[in-house]
């Protein structure tokens, strides 16, 4: 997710914008204020798995990728989420995302491995509750764990 109520304004201003995610939604892909995105205004109609900036009804700007373009709207998921999201339309997308950059190094959202990736994961969607409910376990235990830790010391 990404909290930022410039992003609408900065992106109709521009072709491109750079941020950094917040939240663990698109994980593993892209990790929570580590990786950055690049962001461009969407000019063409979006295509499966796209990476895409919308805003939600309650204002959060949310970036999730297409899982479904149905007549009237689509479906959303973030990576690292279990639920789809319904309803989002047109109105709603503000951008598209680009690439990101990992550290240093720069990845296209056309790279071949990405988009291998992507099929890949967005295709084991039933099986992510296998995957993502251990990952996410074991990220509250070390937060627990470290909040214990320092409150010891």
């Amino acid at each position: 997710m990404i909290v930022n109520s410039t992003i609408e304004e900065t992106l109709n201003k521009v072709d491109s914008f750079i941020a950094t995610p917040v939240g663990r939604s698109m994980m593993p892909i892209l990790r929570e204020s580590k990786d950055t995105v690049v962001l461009e205004r969407l000019t063409e109609s979006p295509k499966k798995y796209d990476m895409l900036l919308y805003k939600r009804k309650n204002g959060k700007y949310v970036l999730h990728r297409l899982l479904e373009i149905r007549e009237n709207d689509y479906v959303m998921c973030g990576d690292n989420q279990l639920i789809k999201e319904y309803g989002i339309k047109d109105e709603n997308i503000i951008g598209i995302c680009k690439g990101f950059y990992r550290k240093e190094k720069y990845i296209d959202c056309q790279n071949k491995l990405y988009l291998m990736y992507v099929r890949l994961w967005c295709i084991s969607l039933s099986l992510r509750k296998v995957l993502i409910f251990p990952m996410n376990f074991s990220f509250r235990v070390k937060g627990h764990l470290a909040r214990k830790f320092r409150s010891h010391k």
